[in-house]
């Protein structure tokens, strides 16, 4: 799957990825997501929240069903690949859900 959107910075030190890095992946838990600005705020294992832009190609892949980003809650466990870059901002490429919040 080919999709025009950034890679991911591993680093995670600022609470935007950084444009230029390796391809990755990072996985957190969902503390909200802005549909507005097209943004999930999301809180790493090393307890850094970090806001990652997605557009409207972003699938979010649930078991055996594909979910729009806006049907992700607070507290869902998640892991986000990033794509090929557009700009200076990075963009989900593809998200998996790992854990549900009830």
């Amino acid at each position: 799957m080919s999709r025009n959107r950034a890679d991911r910075d591993s680093g995670l030190n600022t609470n935007r990825v950084e444009r230029g890095r390796d391809r990755g992946e990072v996985s957190g838990i969902v503390q909200r997501v802005d549909d507005g600005r097209r943004e999930i705020h999301l809180r790493t294992g090393e307890r850094d929240v970090i806001i990652l832009k997605y557009d409207r190609r972003t699938v979010v892949y649930d078991r055996d069903r594909d979910l729009p980003v806006e049907d992700l809650r607070s507290g869902d466990e998640i892991a986000v690949r990033f794509g090929a870059s557009s700009g200076t901002e990075q963009y989900a490429d593809i998200i998996r859900m790992i854990d549900r919040r009830s």
